[in-house]
């Protein structure tokens, strides 16, 4: 009796303070409270293994309990504040490792069997795209999309482009180099998986050589 009397209090402390930090601008670490919408990122459905970056968005639903359903941004230190738990180190968790982490935590001193719901917010992911392309620069992925579209997305290619482009994409054992002729695979019909853009990817287009 005495530990539910204790957590309702400690709920009803931060629902005041929430309340007062969104009307006094206080905290840029809460991007929105429980009426957001439920659709993730592409990302989260499509590669479970994607590691969670800093400037992430991130959707937390919890169960019956509102005010500890919200959405956070993972900072530059790659943590968020999070109510109950405190600083939560997010950075290179997968979603499914971050809901339980805080399945755990929130099951661990203050609720009973919590049903913790996590997804990647859209369009918090970023890819770029540099080189002989018309726009050069960094773009949200908000959808899936392949290399010919992210080249599309930067203005197209340039006179002096070569169609052999590149992808430089970050993994476990370092960085790797994709090679995409991009003739070639449109006449396959763009069906190489690796040629499906990752959050954290670079397309090199460079010059052709005469």
């Amino acid at each position: 009796m005495l530990r539910k009397i204790f957590w309702m209090m400690q709920l009803l402390f931060i629902a005041t303070a929430l309340s007062f930090s969104s009307c006094a601008g206080y905290s840029d670490q809460y991007l929105g409270d429980a009426n957001g919408s439920d659709s993730g990122s592409y990302v989260a459905a499509d590669n479970p293994s994607y590691k969670i970056q800093v400037g992430d968005a991130i959707r937390i639903d919890v169960w019956r309990v509102p005010v500890l359903s919200q959405q956070v941004r993972v900072g530059m230190d790659g943590t968020f504040v999070y109510p109950l738990i405190g600083s939560v180190p997010a950075e290179g968790m997968t979603v499914d490792g971050l809901r339980t982490y805080l399945t755990d935590a929130l099951g661990k001193d203050y609720l009973v069997d919590p049903v913790v719901t996590v997804t990647l917010e859209p369009g918090t992911q970023k890819f770029f795209v540099v080189g002989e392309v018309k726009q050069p620069g960094s773009f949200s992925i908000d959808e899936k999309i392949d290399v010919y579209q992210a080249v599309i997305s930067a203005g197209g290619f340039t006179d002096f482009a070569s169609k052999r482009v590149k992808i430089l994409r970050k993994s476990s054992g370092g960085k790797q180099v994709i090679e995409i002729n991009i003739d070639d695979f449109s006449k396959e019909g763009r069906t190489n998986p690796e040629a499906v853009i990752q959050p954290g990817d670079t397309v090199v287009v460079k010059k052709k050589l005469f």
